[in-house]
């Protein structure tokens, strides 16, 4: 049986900075390992980066002089050979981690994606 499946008297709260989910057995838990402790999985996902939150409380974000810290970040990732599935996995994270930014016009997302010629797949196996 899953945690959380019992009736509880008393509400459950994880601070979303410690909050992870897993992506194989889909439970919220403290992120305290790289294993999910229900199901052993390493598929596991910041809460607060899914939801646009910030890593860290807003008062560790403020500088001496009381302007916040903030971060321009250009991220170049390349792919050899990735089957479809795998893919659209790696397309569906990448959105769910900047959706928020692109939301708000904060931010641009450029995917180019090219087919595998059939003789390069040949000789890659």
């Amino acid at each position: 049986m899953l945690p959380g499946n019992k009736a509880q008297t008393e509400p459950v709260a994880l601070p979303l900075q410690n909050a992870v989910l897993c992506a194989e057995c889909e439970c919220i838990t403290m992120g305290r390992s790289d294993a999910c402790p229900v199901c052993g999985s390493r598929s596991l996902c910041s809460m607060a980066r899914l939801l646009g939150g910030a890593q860290q409380s807003s008062a560790e974000l403020r500088k001496q002089d009381g302007s916040a810290v903030l971060y321009d970040v250009e991220i170049a990732i390349e792919l050899k050979q990735a089957q479809p599935a795998e893919m659209s996995n790696v397309l569906e994270n990448i959105a769910a981690h900047i959706g928020p930014w692109l939301v708000r016009g904060q931010g641009d997302c450029h995917i180019d994606v090219r087919p595998v010629p059939a003789q390069a797949e040949k000789q890659a196996a």
